[in-house]
């Protein structure tokens, strides 16, 4: 694995979009280390359960090397770490248009989640995503933990969603 990290409780501040659905805020969550078809990657653990039953069941991440920014990198010397309830929405868009950029060289989970029915649009079932890593980036030089959905041209919104924790 690139990095242990992953395997902290993070802890859950906002979910948007489609990620309401399958991950609630003020919620923890945990990184489990897996092999699948002899591959190493992940699964999703909340609050101490392995998701057998409810959101993320059978989702696995698999990581992709590359480098974990720091929001100073992201949004500027002159902003300041987030506070816990991640409430500064001009940073969060910072991050979003950050990540969608340069995804490809930053560390990441790529992975996907069932929608339930009535999330899915037509021809949707699952949601594809990343998960990231920002350090520095909320009070007292913890680190963020950032899902974002994959970008779709196909989708006239192209949102998808996000969410936003810390460790």
């Amino acid at each position: 694995m690139a990095t242990d990290t992953w395997t902290n409780e993070w802890q859950i501040v906002k979910s948007l979009i489609d990620f309401k659905h399958v991950i609630k805020p003020k919620q923890t969550l945990r990184f489990e280390p897996a092999v699948r078809a002899g591959v190493q990657g992940y699964t999703i653990a909340h609050n101490g359960s392995d998701c057998h039953k409810g959101h993320f069941k059978d989702t696995f991440l698999t990581p992709q090397d590359g480098s974990v920014p720091d929001l100073t990198a992201i949004a500027g010397e002159d902003v300041g770490q987030l506070h816990q309830d991640l409430g500064n929405d001009a940073v969060l868009k910072d991050i979003a248009d950050y990540v969608n950029e340069n995804g490809d060289t930053l560390l990441r989970l790529a992975g996907a989640v069932e929608l339930p029915e009535h999330a899915r649009t037509p021809g949707e079932d699952q949601l594809e995503f990343y998960v990231y890593q920002i350090s520095n980036a909320v009070r007292d030089n913890r680190t963020m933990v950032f899902f974002q959905a994959k970008l779709n041209p196909n989708d006239a919104a192209n949102g998808g969603g996000s969410v936003s924790g810390y460790s």
